[in-house]
């Protein structure tokens, strides 16, 4: 499972996509279009800034989770078919979360 978790670092306050997410995204994208043009100034399309920041608070709530077990539970919810992350109101996830700018409605 590590295999999936190289991080790519696309900013300065060591959040990140892993190259597994980058490369899903990029498997649903013409042929054509290239890395750099997702990240080149002036180019990056509002589909991608919504789909890095729902990766960077999964990869942060992750990270927590992996050191602090009980932050935070993930789990399947077979009503509306998606994984649901939940945590304390005021607990450490949500904390970071904020610190960061982050909603914790992103995901």
């Amino acid at each position: 499972m590590e295999e999936f978790r190289v991080p790519i670092h696309l900013d300065n306050i060591n959040l990140y996509i892993t190259e597994a997410q980058m490369q899903f995204y990029l498997n649903g994208i013409s042929p054509a279009f290239r890395v750099r043009d997702i990240l080149n100034e002036g180019k990056v399309s509002k589909d991608f800034l919504i789909y890095y920041e729902k990766c960077i608070v999964y990869n942060l709530i992750w990270d927590l989770a992996k050191k602090y077990p009980r932050s935070s539970k993930m789990y399947w919810d077979d009503n509306f078919q998606e994984i649901r992350i939940t945590y304390p109101k005021n607990g450490m996830v949500f904390k970071a979360l904020k610190k960061h700018g982050l909603s914790p409605s992103t995901l």
